[in-house]
């Protein structure tokens, strides 16, 4: 299915990224290239596709679909010309890790150095925006070992943890992509400079979203998701219990993938009570998350090495990605 047709179709009401990935999945088991070839009297009677028979019934006639990708084209190529590229989930180069998350976004609207999404090699370092001196320390070494190492560093471009995690990555010529809401409408706007710095050492940024949406605390809950599902695992450097952090936490949970918190015990913490800790110390315990000092880093490699194979083995891949 083409990007124009997948940017029509989430322009419709009650037709959602599930309803999408099943319609796409549907024209591949079909060996169709695009909705048009279809009948679409069959197609709301497929079987696979009866929960969003009214939705289906209610938007699409070969009309008024071929006027709704009409003026996608046009949108995209406006997009375009900005610099803003749009990649579907059946495009070569959307990232394959991400094809394989429970709901992965149709669309990504991409700002910058799309070639690093052909990369596998890539973690997720994330934190709270009031983050302490200590933690700035252990975000900043963590960024640098593994950027050095050849890793591709994801983060989110908010105040604290995040932009001190971008800024180290490209104070060492490391490689970073930024997830955000909308990469034109970037916020915090205080990041701005920040964005362009990304963009001119050929980082990227990404979305699911289309720039101009209206921004919500909802947005940024959704785009977790993301974080998780671009990287092998997922470092929280420092998080309240109730942060929006846990949000990326709990997708890496869901989708299989490393989870590592600092050892406050052994980070040099005076006062344990503090609220940027208290959901790293909630997760100190938690069986599926691991905790880590400078001395963890090579059996932390191992460690994703092992998780790379196991992602994208053939046999995990086969019958999952589009």
């Amino acid at each position: 299915m083409r990007e124009c047709e997948i940017f029509a179709l989430q322009g419709m009401k009650g037709i959602g990224n599930a309803a999408i990935s099943t319609l796409i999945q549907y024209l591949t088991d079909l060996d169709a290239k695009t909705l048009l070839e279809i009948d679409f009297d069959v197609l709301v009677r497929e079987p696979n596709l009866s929960r969003y028979k009214k939705a289906l019934t209610d938007n699409l006639d070969k009309l008024s679909f071929e006027l709704a990708i009409a003026q996608s084209e046009k949108e995209i190529e406006s997009l375009r010309a900005r610099g803003i590229k749009v990649i579907s989930l059946t495009n070569q180069h959307y990232p394959q890790s991400l094809k394989l998350i429970k709901n992965p976004p149709p669309l990504l609207f991409c700002r910058g150095n799309t070639g690093l999404l052909s990369q596998d090699r890539n973690i997720a370092i994330i934190g709270t925006r009031n983050n302490t001196p200590l933690g700035k320390a252990i975000a900043a070494k963590t960024t640098n070992y593994f950027a050095s190492s050849g890793f591709v560093i994801v983060s989110g471009l908010a105040l604290g943890i995040d932009t001190i995690v971008h800024e180290e990555c490209l104070s060492c010529n490391g490689k970073t992509i930024a997830v955000l809401v909308d990469v034109d409408n970037v916020q915090p706007a205080k990041n701005r400079d920040l964005v362009n710095s990304i963009l001119f050492q050929n980082g990227l940024l990404i979305s699911e979203n289309a720039p101009g949406i209206k921004i919500t605390p909802s947005l940024f809950i959704k785009r977790d998701r993301i974080q998780a599902g671009l990287s092998l695992a997922v470092f929280t450097i420092e998080t309240s219990k109730d942060g929006g952090t846990m949000h990326a936490v709990n997708a890496a949970k869901q989708e299989h993938r490393l989870i590592y918190v600092p050892d406050y015990t052994k980070s040099g913490y005076q006062d344990k009570s503090i609220e940027q800790i208290s959901g790293i110390i909630s997760l100190y315990s938690d069986p599926e998350v691991e905790a880590y000092t400078k001395a963890s880093y090579p059996q932390i490699i191992e460690r994703l090495n092992i998780k790379e194979n196991d992602i994208f083995s053939v046999d995990k891949a086969q019958g999952t990605l589009l």
